[in-house]
């Protein structure tokens, strides 16, 4: 019983591991980086986009889209923009 909160029961013979919430801010590394935007990707594959010209990030409302729900931020910089992934990202594993 020691593997109940690492997995969640499909059907009796299979078992898929459950999304972890990243614990440090320096797990989350970019996935691209342009001049203005930088996108990373949580363990579950959504996307998040820093805008600078937005001064805003967005969370991909479904995989693949490119259609973003955007939250905006109190700095346009990177590491605000980090910052507020990680907690989206915390908050949407959970």
């Amino acid at each position: 019983m020691k593997y109940v909160n690492r997995y969640k029961r499909l059907c009796p013979y299979q078992l898929e591991p459950l999304t972890m919430a990243l614990r440090k801010i320096s797990d989350l590394k970019p996935v691209f980086t342009g001049d203005n935007v930088v996108e990373w990707q949580s363990p579950s594959g959504t996307r998040y986009r820093y805008e600078r010209d937005r001064c805003a990030v967005g969370q991909e409302t479904i995989p693949g889209s490119e259609s973003y729900e955007w939250h905006v931020l109190a700095k346009s910089d990177v590491t605000h923009a980090k910052r507020r992934v990680f907690e989206l990202i915390n908050e949407d594993e959970f």
